[in-house]
């Protein structure tokens, strides 16, 4: 069954669809010290596939976007001409202030790896930047997905109502930024974490509580609908058990990127989704994933057409179901109203 079937078993079921991107200076994945933004300029072929798709996107920027004044133009004539918003993306290596040793600058650190003054001096600064350009951000994702139950309470004193930083099915306890004997604390490990929008607890971000800050999960799901005491239980398996079960394809988790993944693995994810009939599908990108060379998978003009040929047959599937196309701040203002947001007892 693909998704549009999926979809006529629920015809009054109508989900919300945001494309969140992160945009950040070039190629970050190579060299996390450049702060050349070119890729900013690309935007406007992918704001034209926007708007033939009605699609209204959310641009999370960094301070070293926030703070230049060519990025910030071609930002400013994309939101006057589309319904887009501006949120947040914290890199902790380009915004100040910084460690006085300098470890967040040195090594491209989560902001979890950072002591929490520092944090919430470093988005102070941040949702200062971008406010003096933009409307005042009420979305965040944090840089290299390193959200933590500590940044809860800070991002909602600054005004933010949504975080979109945690990424469900997935573990990156073996990742490190800041190397352990210096203090890094390696990547979250959000495996067991809500597949729908949920309020976090303010002590474990990854579970169901009583926060005002509406977590919206990157969208992810199987490729095949497992049955119930599976889903439950997979978080707990051994790695090894679960490297088997994604290499033979039996239960294999994809996540709603859509330069990383096929149509294919897309299709089949998301019809898992619309059989659950999750309330909002969330998709994400890197703005210098537009450019040729601005990301180590998208090199050429070639491997870009290809990028945007299916990013356009993507579209027009979701158009098919039919979606609707929202930003993220409006997204959460609708799943609030809908009482579609998770809450602990």
């Amino acid at each position: 069954m693909d998704i549009n079937e999926a979809h006529e078993k629920n015809s009054a079921y109508k989900p919300l669809v945001a494309f969140t991107l992160d945009v950040e200076p070039d190629n970050q994945w190579e060299n996390h010290h450049n702060v050349d933004v070119t890729n900013v300029d690309y935007l406007d072929r992918l704001q034209a596939l926007c708007e033939r798709y009605n699609v209204k996107p959310t641009y999370l920027v960094t301070y070293a976007v926030a703070t230049n004044e060519r990025a910030v133009a071609v930002l400013r004539n994309v939101v006057e001409r589309n319904h887009v918003e501006i949120g947040a993306h914290l890199h902790p290596w380009d915004n100040p202030p910084f460690m006085d040793n300098h470890h967040d600058v040195e090594y491209q650190a989560f902001p979890h790896d950072l002591p929490l003054p520092l944090f919430q001096e470093k988005m102070e600064m941040l949702t200062e930047v971008i406010g003096e350009a933009f409307p005042a951000p009420r979305c965040y994702r944090a840089g290299r997905w390193g959200f933590c139950a500590e940044h809860i309470r800070v991002l909602e004193r600054l005004g933010y109502t949504t975080d979109m930083s945690v990424t469900p099915l997935d573990d990156r306890g073996d990742k490190f930024a800041i190397p352990p004997e210096l203090g890094g604390k390696g990547g979250r490990d959000y495996m067991a974490a809500p597949l729908v929008p949920y309020h976090p607890d303010y002590a474990d971000e990854r579970r169901v509580g009583h926060a005002a800050l509406v977590e919206v999960p990157l969208t992810a799901n199987f490729t095949r609908r497992p049955p119930a005491v599976v889903r439950r239980i997979y978080p707990s398996l051994p790695s090894l058990m679960m490297r088997g079960l994604r290499k033979s394809r039996l239960l294999r988790p994809v996540w709603a990127q859509p330069t990383w993944f096929s149509l294919d693995e897309l299709g089949r994810m998301l019809d898992v989704c619309l059989r659950d009939r999750h309330p909002v599908l969330n998709f994400t990108f890197h703005s210098s994933e537009v450019m040729p060379g601005g990301s180590p998978r998208f090199r050429t003009p070639e491997a870009i057409d290809r990028l945007y040929e299916k990013l356009e047959r993507l579209l027009a599937r979701l158009t098919w179901i039919p979606v609707r196309f929202v930003t993220l701040g409006d997204a959460t203002d609708l799943l609030l109203a809908d009482g579609a947001v998770a809450r602990g007892d």
